[in-house]
């Protein structure tokens, strides 16, 4: 019976000493690794960024913080200056600038040129062809009263064209609200 209990006893303590074993050899064993991915990022405040054609400047694009991310630039509150016939800018909340495309994309976005102001919540600027279209709502308003609504938005700056394939509603002020 001492024998019995003897070796209960040593089984006991065994079973007792092996959560004590499990924590102190764990405890030494190194985190497991984790990946994290790299990418390569820089902030550059007061953000100036042009293109050239022929000794003149085609478009400017500004913006008080940019940060540039792999091959694209986030902008933060953009002012974009398009120089055609007049000067169009294009004022945005935040843009992302492709520089492999030459193309930008604009949230919360306000256009103001010589005889226009126009509003949509998206937007993509081309640079290559210099124009800038939203497939959402966008609002315009001509200097001579008249104020077009609608959908699918498309603006020319070499042409100066609009074109407004959606949904579109015209609204002409009589002379004397102009």
């Amino acid at each position: 019976m001492r024998k019995k209990l003897f070796r209960i006893a040593i089984i006991i303590g065994i079973a007792g000493l092996l959560p004590l074993l499990f924590v102190l050899l764990h405890k030494n064993a190194p985190p497991p690794k984790v990946h994290i991915k790299k990418t390569k990022q820089q902030i550059i405040k007061d953000f100036v960024f042009f293109q050239e054609e022929n000794n003149q400047t085609k478009w400017s694009l500004k913006a008080p913080e940019a940060k540039f991310i792999d091959n694209h630039i986030i902008l933060k509150e953009p002012i974009l200056k398009v120089n055609t016939k007049t000067l169009v800018e294009i004022i945005a909340q935040k843009a992302i600038y492709y520089r492999q495309e030459n193309r930008a994309t604009f949230e919360n976005v306000k256009l103001k040129g010589k005889d226009f102001y126009a509003e949509t919540p998206f937007g993509k600027f081309d640079g290559k062809l210099q124009t800038f279209h939203s497939n959402s709502s966008c609002l315009i308003k001509f200097s001579n009263g008249y104020i077009i609504k609608g959908k699918n938005c498309s603006i020319n700056f070499k042409t100066g064209k609009v074109i407004i394939s959606k949904e579109v509603k015209t609204v002409i002020k009589p002379m004397e609200e102009r």
